[in-house]
């Protein structure tokens, strides 16, 4: 075992939920060992140490059709982070979701020099669509850490040393700070998380205000739109028409987004892994989802799974309700958001299936993280 005074590690981020889980594990890391970090990411990887060499923004992108236009200026991207790496030449690389790009880098690099170790953590959804995936990641990535327990026999007959360390999401703490004395009120709360990329907020936030705003039933409720920082003026801008039809607070992820989670009655989520942070903090919910009519018709043949939110897929039960495409209409979002409120055999049947998947997630994802990095960057 080798000693280093200072490790190198290159991190490779896509946006803010592999943020969230790269800060955990690196700040748990950071109390072993010293390292100098390197790569792509945020605000709470640049507190680690971390100057990004491009905003991780630039690789948000969802959809087939939606991503084409991009292509180019991913393409130069790519370039610039497999330069980067081998000028940095890294002890290890770290790269957390974000598939598309990381696995054309890591591909890039391994095929440059194979003495690269390289390590990824959430797996691709390949018992989603692509199962053959993890066959073709198996020749670039060497470490996997995994989120769920059943994604190990995915891809261990590969070859690939897989991990589970339990989803960082039950390790959430709420700080609270001052929120509360801000806001001035904990009671009648249904909070909106209306995606974290500009193409979802567009598709579906305009909409949800508008089901709202057309119902009565909602007067006696405060709604809390939970906008990712980056795009607040975008929110703003779509919710202003609504201001005096609803009783509205648009507020900051960063600063608000526990505060809803601790105060929310109900919410309501574009899907993504906000519906499985709600479904964690015992937040009774319903979910939307909207694509590109030739997206939705292609990913539609290619997907394997029944359900889109991932609270769903785990228990394979459908206890959080999925408006999807065209019943993502006035006429079932006011009935599925009616029925979660007004009949409490529905609320408790989310809140006892919550419970029983915070106990299939839990592990401690930090020690068992840790214990693997040290593993791989300590060892000739």
């Amino acid at each position: 075992m080798r000693i280093k005074s200072k490790y190198k590690i290159y991190i490779i981020v896509g946006e803010e939920s592999g943020e969230n889980i790269g800060y955990e594990i690196l700040s748990s890391l950071k109390k072993k060992i010293n390292y100098r970090l390197y790569g792509i990411g945020g605000k709470k990887l640049n507190s680690l140490g971390l100057k990004s060499i491009f905003n991780f923004n630039e690789l948000s992108v969802m959809g087939l059709f939606e991503v084409l236009p991009k292509i180019p200026k991913l393409l130069i991207l790519m370039q610039k982070t497999f330069f980067n790496i081998l000028q940095v030449e890294p002890d290890l690389i770290i790269t957390i979701d974000a598939p598309d790009f990381a696995f054309r880098v890591l591909k890039k690099i391994k095929n440059k020099n194979n003495n690269f170790k390289t390590l990824h953590i959430v797996a691709p959804t390949v018992w989603a669509w692509k199962s053959r995936r993890a066959k073709k990641i198996s020749k670039f990535v060497d470490n996997l850490f995994v989120l769920f327990p059943f994604e190990k026999k995915y891809f261990l007959p590969h070859g690939i040393k897989t991990t589970f360390i339990g989803h960082p999401l039950l390790n959430n703490n709420y700080q609270l700070n001052t929120t509360t004395n801000i806001l001035g009120f904990k009671k009648n709360i249904i909070s909106i998380f209306p995606g974290s990329r500009r193409g979802e907020i567009e598709r579906h936030l305009s909409h949800i205000l508008s089901f709202i705003s057309k119902n009565n039933s909602y007067k006696m409720y405060k709604f809390l739109i939970i906008a990712v920082d980056r795009h607040i003026e975008l929110i703003n801008n779509i919710a202003k028409e609504f201001k005096n039809k609803i009783n509205l607070y648009i507020l900051n992820s960063s600063e608000y987004k526990n505060y809803a989670f601790k105060y929310s009655k109900y919410a309501i989520a574009v899907s993504g892994t906000i519906s499985l942070e709600l479904a964690l903090n015992k937040v009774p919910l319903i979910v939307v989802y909207k694509l590109n009519f030739f997206s939705y018709l292609i990913l539609k043949k290619l997907v394997k799974v029944k359900y889109i939110s991932l609270a769903n897929i785990i228990l394979n039960k459908k206890i959080i309700p999925e408006l999807i495409q065209k019943d993502f209409s006035f006429k079932k979002f006011n009935s599925e958001l009616y029925s979660l409120i007004n009949n409490k055999s529905k609320k408790h049947k989310q809140l006892i299936m919550f419970n029983k998947l915070e106990k299939i997630l839990s592990c401690n994802k930090n020690d068992i993280a840790v214990r693997e990095i040290l593993k791989l960057i300590k060892v000739n």
